[in-house]
């Protein structure tokens, strides 16, 4: 899975979906795995496999703020196809992301120090 950088991308406000079919991915192999990563001007969103095999939902608009939110994988199988969704609102300071169109978590986004 590749890194994209979208010149009409929207880091105000947007979502993105997308299928990872199973067999893709292999949740528990202690390796990180780029999902999606969006990019424009400095600004990014991103979703990775990490290392500790949990999925990180990463936020980053240098004019409003950032936000990150971490899940467990444990209980995704290599065997199974899912739907993901990630979405953010710098408006309502709020970061999403869904599977198979269940929300799993959110995060606040917040200031930059």
């Amino acid at each position: 899975m590749s890194t994209t950088s979208f010149k009409k991308f929207d880091i105000k406000e947007g979502m993105v979906a997308f299928e990872i079919e199973k067999g893709k991915v292999n949740w528990q192999d202690n390796q990180l795995t780029n999902l999606v990563k969006l990019t424009q001007n400095g600004n990014f969103i991103s979703l990775e496999k990490t290392h500790d095999n949990r999925l990180k939902f990463s936020y980053l608009y240098i004019e409003i703020g950032k936000a990150s939110l971490e899940l467990e994988t444990s209980n995704l199988s290599t065997e199974q196809d899912y739907t993901v969704m990630l979405s953010w609102n710098a408006e309502n300071r709020l970061i999403k992301l869904y599977i198979n169109g269940e929300l799993k978590g959110d995060a606040n986004i917040d200031p930059i120090d």
